[in-house]
Parts: C-alpha cells; structure tokens; sequence
C-alpha cells in the first residue's frame, strides 16, 4: 500500500497557496477542529471531505504543513494530538454526542480511508501497534463504514488483534455461541435497559477488551451507551466525599439475585440466568463451591425457594485500578432496571445511602456517550476503563459480541 502522505496529500498547487494566504484564522482565537479541516481541504486543494457512511465528515488523520505558506498551522499536530496518528488506513470520524475525557476524544471514530479499501481484518493486521497505543489512549474505539457484513468477518477483524478469546460460558446473561470467538450479546429483549457495568465484573479475571459488531441496528433506540469509569469514581469523590471515605475505609457488600426458575421460563422478561443455567449444576454443593471458585470476592451465596439465588461479595472496595486509572467495578445498580435484585451496605453493616445511589446514576448519564448503532460497526473497548449499557430499543436489534484477554 503507498505512503498515505504520498498517496492521499498531493502538493498544494499555486491556487491552493492563494486560498491559504487569503484564509488564516483569527490569531486570537483557538484552533478549532473546522479551522484544521479548512485548513486540510485548501492545502490539498481537493473537494471538501466527502460525507461518510457515518453522516459526518472524515478527518484526516495527517495534516501537511506548508509552512512557507501558512506558518500559523505549525503546531497543528501537537494541538490536534489525537488526529496525528501515524495512520495510513484509517481516517478519524466523529460521532454525535462524542466528549472529551483528559483531552481525548471518547470514543475514537475510525472510517477507511479512500484508497485502503474496507477490509477491516487486513487494516488491523497492518496497524495493530498504532491501534493499541490509540486503545490505550481513548479507551474505546468505534470502526465505522468497513466491509464487516456478518459473524465471519467480525470473527476475522477480532482475530486480527491477536488477543487470546474469553469464554463467554460464566456470562450472566444468555447468549447464544456463534463461532469460536463470537458470541450474541444479550439475549433479553431490546425493550429492556440494560444498566452500566464493566463485562463480567465479578469474575476471578475480567476480560480486558470487548467487542461489539452491529448485525442489524434497533428501528428504535437500542444504542449501547459508553462512560470512562475513571471519570464516574473522579465525579463521586467530589460530589460524595464521605461516603468514598468510608468505602475505602470498610469497603461494601455486594448482593445480587440470579434469575428465579419462573423468570427464566418467560424469556419476554428474564435479563440474567438461574444459578443452575450460570453454574452447570442442579447440585447446591458443588454450585457453591464452583461459584467460589469462579468470583475471588464472593463471600457467601444463600439458595432461595423460588429458585433463585443470592450471591453475596465483599466486602471490597468497588474502586480497583488498573495502568494508572480507577475504575467503579461492581454494578451496584444491578444490570437491570430493578432495584429489588440488588442490595448495598457498607462493610460494617451498616446501609450505603439511596442518595448515593442517585448521585452515582446521574453521573453516569451526565458523562456518558450514547453510540447509535449502524450496521457494520464495531466497537472495541478496554473493559477495564470503559462501562456500557443498553438502552431500549425495539426489535429486529442484533448486536454480536466477543472477549478477550
């Protein structure tokens, strides 16, 4: 493949010059995103960006620097630090609703660029190292416009980042295997909310990244919504100082019940599993002993007569950090909308404050990003820094997952 620099940036012709000399921003404002991609269309003296699949506009990924021609554009790159990846493949998109975490874009949108093709595999393959590092950085990543069409393809662009797969047999929620590597994502139906989590967060080893790939987007609603948990445990510091005092200090107590035998039998309403489905195994013994096995900071788990049962964790801090950011692992809302399958107290017993609660829902929602789905995108996320959700939608929505380590 030609050097994209070569390939996609011509030099500027005279009458490219003459509309760069006649156009230079206010040198008293910011540089804003429109200014760099003004900037972008003179110097190449090309058309103005086509509109991508997305309904936005591509930004290049490079910005060549004419400095004979308009030195103000020098520091470009470094202002714009997030649009100098050292890319040829992809272009960055942007998304409605995007927001800025520590100066970086959340989530990062990458489209194909005009002469890589749309083969999201062989991209991958060619740019794994410049992937990770922008991974690392933005914390998700959302692909957007690629020839990804069914289960094969999002098996090979998953595969192409060569990360070991996760079993998604210890998942709470149902889902249904497709390949090797691919997995439906919640089974429950689309009109259920799904709350903000990290993927399997009770586990012994949570899996580091996630993948979802739309195979058919809601009619209606039905995003996934997205939050940088360092941002959720850096807004409850400030907005609920005591009660993180006191969380650090004796830690909480985590409970949750499974699916009852009469939810499970109406797939119109169940969101999790029973312990039988969850444990594989009617036997209460050596369910407990697998359960144990399977969740380092489960403490304890109470079998009920309706079939359900009670899992008990901690007590811990909710707070873990992982490469130098914090992150709020345990659910504490639940997974779904209802409160009455949850419950949190402090490590000394006593109750974790309802405000506190309300506090941590409307910083979710307040710092969130809703990702409104097209068919053949594919978002990645670092598990250990990134909470999603569902929201409602209505059906025919299909949504296809895969973990790793």
């Amino acid at each position: 493949m030609p050097n994209q620099r070569t390939s996609r940036v011509p030099g500027p012709s005279c009458m490219a010059h003459v509309a760069l000399s006649n156009w230079i921003p206010n040198g008293s404002n910011p540089i804003t995103s429109r200014d760099v991609r003004t900037y972008t269309q003179i110097s190449q003296n090309i058309s103005p960006v086509p509109k991508s699949k997305s309904g936005g506009r591509g930004r290049a990924s490079q910005f060549p620097i004419f400095s004979s021609t308009c030195s103000y554009f020098i520091g470009i790159p470094h202002i714009f630090s997030d649009e100098a990846t050292e890319m040829i493949g992809f272009i960055q998109g942007e998304i409605a609703g995007e927001k800025l975490v520590a100066g970086d874009v959340f989530p990062k949108t990458l489209m194909p660029a005009a002469a890589s093709g749309g083969d999201l595999a062989n991209l991958v393959l060619e740019e794994r190292e410049h992937l990770f590092a922008d991974l690392r950085r933005h914390r998700a990543l959302l692909f957007r416009g690629f020839d990804v069409s069914d289960a094969g393809d999002f098996h090979r662009a998953v595969e192409a980042f060569r990360w070991e797969a996760i079993e998604m047999k210890s998942s709470a929620s149902t889902r249904t295997k497709i390949t090797s590597r691919v997995y439906s994502a919640n089974e429950a139906p689309p009109e259920q909310l799904i709350n903000f989590h990290h993927e399997m967060p009770l586990m012994t080893e949570m899996p580091r990244m996630l993948f979802f790939c739309c195979g058919e987007p809601s009619p209606q609603g039905g995003e996934t919504a997205i939050v940088a948990s360092d941002v959720v445990v850096q807004r409850m510091d400030e907005r609920m100082p005591e009660v993180m005092a006191k969380v650090a200090e004796v830690g909480l107590v985590f409970s949750i019940k499974t699916a009852s035998d009469a939810e499970a039998a109406d797939s119109e309403t169940v969101v999790n599993r029973t312990w039988k489905s969850l444990l594989g195994t009617d036997d209460e013994t050596e369910a407990e002993k697998r359960l144990l096995e399977m969740h380092e900071s489960c403490s304890s788990v109470k079998f009920l007569s309706n079939g359900s049962a009670e899992l008990v964790f901690g007590p811990t801090n909710p707070v873990r950090e992982f490469s130098g950011r914090r992150a709020w692992i345990y659910p504490i809302l639940g997974f779904a909308g209802d409160r009455r399958s949850v419950k949190n107290e402090f490590g000394d017993g006593s109750d974790f404050p309802a405000e506190a609660l309300d506090v941590y829902r409307r910083i979710l929602e307040e710092n969130c990003v809703d990702v409104n789905w097209q068919k053949g995108d594919v978002l990645l996320l670092d598990n250990l820094a990134v909470q999603h959700a569902r929201r409602p939608g209505k059906p025919p929505r299909r949504i296809l997952a895969s973990l790793c380590k």
